[in-house]
């Protein structure tokens, strides 16, 4: 088949999804059932938007069975899926805000001082939503990513020879993502 420049025109006539059109938003448990002191976290959830540097659409892996058949064949199956970790950079606002917001989040999943851990899922499980945006700023895709919670909170570098703004990596853990196409008035808004 012969392709032109139209044709390829007519398919790509939006232009393409821009990588660096997009949202992260973030839901977090209720530290103060669980540290019994009070930590406000709406100012952070609603800076990570705009302080989120990178991050990405989360990956999924569907595994493989293999059933051995006579004469050596063999048949493959669908076995689990599997949900990879998922990370985000993020630069560090003047006080940290963001940073402080992860690593109390990772305390109150497994306390510093005795290494005592949480024991139900609603009490450290939090929801992320990656949004895809069009260039209208229009949201074109959305993957939720259901049960997260940090597992890394990734070193950051200091030095007299630096120059720029620090950032940090946070690795989340989740048990799954749904990603699906929104309809008119279906952003989650009251969510997150």
């Amino acid at each position: 088949m012969k392709k032109s420049i139209e044709d390829f025109k007519a398919v790509l006539s939006t232009g393409g999804v821009r990588p660096t059109l997009y949202e992260v938003l973030l839901t977090l448990p209720n530290f103060e059932i669980i540290t019994n002191s009070e930590f406000l976290y709406g100012e952070e959830t609603r800076a990570l938007p705009m302080l989120c540097k990178s991050s990405s659409i989360p990956s999924a892996l569907n595994t493989t069975v293999t059933v051995g058949l006579p004469a050596g064949a063999n048949l493959k199956l669908p076995g689990s899926r599997l949900y990879e970790p998922w990370d985000m950079t993020i630069i560090n606002d003047g006080d940290m805000r963001l940073r402080n917001m992860f690593e109390r989040w990772m305390e109150a999943i497994i306390r510093p001082d005795n290494q005592l851990s949480v024991q139900r899922l609603s009490d450290y499980h939090g929801t992320a939503q990656v949004r895809q945006l069009d260039r209208q700023g229009n949201v074109i895709r959305l993957y939720t990513l259901y049960n997260c919670f940090p597992t890394n909170i990734d070193a950051q570098q200091l030095a007299f020879d630096a120059d720029g703004v620090t950032e940090f990596t946070v690795t989340m853990n989740y048990h799954y993502h749904e990603a699906r196409t929104p309809e008119l008035g279906d952003l989650f808004a009251e969510v997150f």
